[in-house]
């Protein structure tokens, strides 16, 4: 996987995200679309951040969303 970094932020193409999450792109596109995972675009590419990324998982995932809620206590 090729991403994008820019200021030491970490961009992925849906190409990327449908790839590291085994879903489809336009999968990507309608968690985009919905708002459930933020995205930028930058020319004609479509990216979101790893902090989008890792927003959107922390939403889906309960395991996630419960240890980040501990580890900010």
């Amino acid at each position: 996987m090729t991403m994008l970094v820019v200021d030491g932020l970490k961009l992925y193409t849906r190409k990327e995200l449908a790839s590291m999450l085994n879903v489809g792109i336009a999968t990507i596109m309608n968690y985009q679309k919905k708002g459930e995972l933020r995205s930028v675009k930058i020319g004609k590419a479509i990216y979101s951040s790893e902090e989008a990324l890792r927003d959107f998982l922390n939403g889906r995932i309960p395991e996630l969303r419960d240890r980040n809620k501990a580890e900010s206590k």
